[in-house]
């Protein structure tokens, strides 16, 4: 049986807020017990499950909310590194967000003009949006897509992805306090306008 070197244990108690997209934003942390260097780690974990939540409601609408969490870590050393390039800011957590260089109307246009609806898509008339999360980096690129409200119709899931990627490059990044940081931003892609 192997011996631990040396147990580290920290607990962290964390606020932050989900917004009504079940994103999470406004992370701070209340109390460290120990201060072993797992604060980053922890709020990199919480930036993870950025879009998973299940935010509150109100009269059957979901609004933002506030919540704090409790976090223990349980490690053998302190080998856990976290640089700046795994840091993901929010939106309401920057000075400037980031935005498209054209501006708002030319996002959605190109977006639209680039979004390649499949023919049977097998849905009922009316308006329609698809939740597209990416991150905008330093250099303007986007990275890491998802859909955050899947349609349950893998095609047209990923055709909302490859309209959204399509204004890659043409973004300008985020600053927090004269810094450019890499943010975080979240797209509705309309599927269908009957």
């Amino acid at each position: 049986m192997m011996e631990r070197d040396k147990e580290i244990n920290e607990l962290i108690k964390i606020s932050f807020n989900i917004d009504p997209l079940g994103g999470v934003s406004d992370l701070k942390i209340l109390e460290a017990i120990n201060e072993n260097g797992f604060c980053k780690e922890a709020l990199r974990i919480l930036q993870l499950t950025h879009g998973m939540w299940n935010p509150s409601k109100k009269c059957g609408n979901p609004v933002p909310g506030k919540f704090i969490l409790s976090m223990h870590f349980l490690s053998d050393s302190l080998s856990l590194k976290i640089t700046e390039a795994d840091i993901v800011h929010e939106i309401l957590d920057v000075t400037d967000p980031a935005a498209y260089i054209y501006g708002e109307d030319s996002l959605m246009n190109k977006i639209d003009q680039s979004f390649l609806r499949p023919k049977s898509m097998g849905l009922t008339c009316g308006n329609w949006y698809i939740v597209v999360s990416f991150i905008v980096n330093k250099a303007g690129e986007l990275e890491k897509p998802e859909v955050m409200s899947p349609t349950g119709i893998q095609e047209l899931d990923n055709a909302a992805i490859l309209a959204v990627m399509s204004t890659s490059g043409d973004w300008i990044s985020a600053y927090k306090d004269g810094e450019q940081v890499r943010m975080r931003h979240r797209l509705l892609v309309k599927m269908l306008d009957f």
